[in-house]
């Protein structure tokens, strides 16, 4: 097994467990109840050399998905595409996007789902123009479905994207400030110089 055989919602769940389990053993039975078909009672009931053997074999559970972001995927019969192109980014994305970035590792993990809902779009081909679009809700809970591969890599790739593109604003408005001053100086002195 790897991550491209679990889902979001497995991935949510192997996280909580690593972020929350203090106990070593419990910790790692608890990943490898999720990771593989074995039951948790059974886990701990194996010899402690087993249960190593057999996290070491399920290593990929203990560690990040990798994986390159993906352009555009299928799932369900619909298609998605994530946003990388920051100038397609609604002002809306965007406040929705910054929200959800705040907060622990854990709680923003726990909110994979919703924040890869918020960037991405589903896109429908022109000649399925009668096929009804994912409300909000409907496409967060899809999310938590789909391969944690399709999730993960597009979701890093994006708050990457996210954290450039939050260092760059302020001097930006900054940049826009000055401007808007300086024309609204210029068309001032207009005014003063037309008066009689």
């Amino acid at each position: 097994m790897s991550w491209k055989d679990k889902t979001v919602r497995d991935f949510i769940r192997i996280q909580e467990v690593i972020h929350l389990e203090l106990n070593p053993v419990k910790r790692m039975a608890k990943v490898l109840e999720i990771a593989t078909k074995h039951k948790y009672d059974d886990l701990m009931q194996l010899p402690m050399q087993e249960l190593r053997a057999l996290a070491k074999r399920e290593e990929w559970a203990f560690n990040a998905p990798d994986g390159d972001s993906m352009y555009r995927f299928k799932f369900k019969g619909r298609r998605f595409e994530p946003i990388v192109d920051a100038t397609r980014i609604k002002a809306e994305q965007f406040i929705d996007g910054t929200e959800l970035s705040k907060g622990t590792e854990l709680e923003l993990i726990q909110r994979l789902n919703i924040l890869m809902g918020v960037i991405t779009e589903e896109t429908t081909p022109r000649w399925k123009f009668w096929k009804k679009r994912l409300t909000d809700q409907d496409k967060f809970a899809m999310v938590l479905d789909m391969p944690v591969a399709y999730v993960y890599p597009n979701v890093i790739f994006f708050c990457r994207v996210w954290a450039t593109l939050l260092e760059d604003i302020p001097s930006y408005l900054e940049k826009m400030a000055e401007e808007l001053t300086a024309t609204a100086h210029g068309m001032q002195k207009d005014m003063d110089g037309q008066q009689p």
